[in-house]
């Protein structure tokens, strides 16, 4: 099980790249776009773990910190 939850984690960050490619390909550079596609990747990176989580909300101290600190380091 360890295995295929491993595998799947692969093949999920292969896909995200090849579709980062895609994107970037598919429009202009700039701050626009880079903000569209953080947008987009964030929400649906939450829509992941609101469904993994069974669709409740909880917050913790630790949850809270490293929300912060990925805030910190997304500031461009």
């Amino acid at each position: 099980m360890d295995y295929m939850l491993l595998l799947l984690a692969v093949v999920c960050f292969a896909a995200q790249f090849a579709f980062t490619k895609l994107y970037e390909g598919a429009v202009q550079p700039g701050a626009t776009a880079s903000l569209v596609m953080l947008t987009v990747t964030s929400a649906m990176g939450a829509l992941l773990f609101l469904a993994v989580s069974g669709f409740r909300l909880s917050f913790s101290a630790g949850s809270t910190l490293w929300a912060l600190a990925l805030a910190v380091i997304m500031i461009p």
